[in-house]
């Protein structure tokens, strides 16, 4: 599941860490996975994914985050 995107890997560390502590009842069982991606004219920003979970429980955390106006969106795994 992804729950943000920025411009470094330092800022998606720091906001996993934020994220984490907002909430920590649904993301504390989870790891942290920045995904760098080369968006072209965009630029390079790196996606904060969170897992490991299955469809059905990412649809469960992202609700959850959702009704507590935090961004989130069910993903297929990155690639390592």
């Amino acid at each position: 599941m992804q729950i943000a995107s920025v411009k470094s890997e330092d800022i998606a560390k720091s906001t996993w860490a934020r994220l984490q502590a907002a909430h920590g009842d649904v993301l504390s069982n989870l790891r942290m996975q920045p995904t760098k991606v080369d968006l072209g004219d965009k630029g390079v920003w790196y996606r904060v994914q969170a897992g490991p979970l299955d469809e059905k429980q990412a649809q469960t955390v992202c609700g959850t985050l959702k009704s507590r106006k935090t961004d989130c969106v069910v993903v297929p795994p990155a690639k390592q």
